[in-house]
């Protein structure tokens, strides 16, 4: 028997009041190598983009580590000048100096790491941290590695909490905490109001369903990585070009009465950086406009 499909309806919905809206950002990393802040920031502007993630390395960037006060002040003042807020922070970092580690020395020098950022965010007013719990290695059982995350987050969740800045807590694709059921009890456990989960739409389509993780962890979600995942090549792709079933997301988004940023972190272009811009946020547009979807397409 030959196959029948139906007509697949997905549906827009109506203007809303700008409070009630999920708001647009992007991550600065593909255009590290390209721009200064300043031409960052204006392009992010021009592009119509709410507010920018800016990635902290430990040297470099737009924002470093090893930075200074002034370098730290400066950014700040460009970020008011273009009327483009920060609205998060993010690193690399915590892979190479995981929290979960059995060493102690490198667990040490995460909690470091993690402090530095919780004191940058409050110094430019960033709200957010985000934090890689923990990296899996076959050295450290999983449970002690579980039970090191823990103690080193809620360490980190106390000084957050002074500062007055929200961690993050990522889900990833590293064997650590895959299933939402797991993620959430990790959270509870710890049982911290400024430590709260950091969403991945492409990392969740990696090792399950994103559409299922937003249910279970709900009103824990406080910032969005907006990527997509081709199941057939299992890469990491721009949204709209993989398999996320995006107006389900948005439907279970609006269900759950998300109303913070959705963080985009494409690829990079060799050439014409401002397309990239200006293409990532016609496609966050498109996809906040999403719904619901319809399908009555059969065998």
């Amino acid at each position: 028997m030959g196959m029948t499909w139906g007509v697949v309806r997905v549906h827009s919905i109506p203007d809303k009041a700008d409070g009630e809206r999920m708001k647009k950002g992007i991550h600065d990393v593909p255009f590290l190598g390209f721009w200064n802040a300043e031409t960052f920031f204006a392009e992010a502007c021009l592009a119509g983009f709410d507010g920018v993630e800016l990635n902290v390395l430990e040297d470099g960037g737009y924002l470093g580590l090893a930075g200074s006060d002034g370098d730290r002040k400066r950014v700040k003042r460009i970020s008011l000048d273009c009327g483009v807020p920060i609205h998060s922070l993010s690193t690399n970092l915590h892979n190479r100096y995981p929290l979960s580690s059995g060493a102690a020395a490198i667990r040490k020098r995460g909690e470091e790491i993690g402090m530095k950022l919780i004191e940058i965010a409050a110094e430019i007013g960033a709200s957010i941290v985000q934090i890689v719990p923990g990296v899996i290695a076959r050295e450290t059982l999983y449970e002690e590695a579980y039970g090191f995350a823990q103690e080193s987050l809620s360490t980190l969740g106390k000084a957050a909490r002074e500062a007055n800045v929200i961690l993050g807590v990522e889900n990833i694709c590293n064997h650590f905490l895959p299933s939402p059921k797991e993620f959430r009890r990790f959270l509870e456990e710890i049982d911290e109001p400024h430590i709260q989960a950091y969403l991945d739409i492409g990392n969740a389509m990696a090792t399950g369903y994103a559409e299922h993780w937003i249910p279970s962890i709900g009103g824990r979600i406080v910032n969005i990585h907006a990527k997509d995942y081709r199941i057939s090549s299992r890469e990491f792709v721009s949204p709209l070009s993989g398999d996320v079933r995006w107006p389900r997301i948005m439907e279970a988004l609006r269900k759950v009465r998300y109303d913070g940023f959705l963080i985009t972190t494409p690829p990079g272009y060799a050439y014409c950086s401002e397309r990239l811009m200006k293409a990532c946020s016609n496609d966050l547009s498109a996809i906040l406009d999403l719904h619901s979807i319809e399908t009555t397409a059969g065998r």
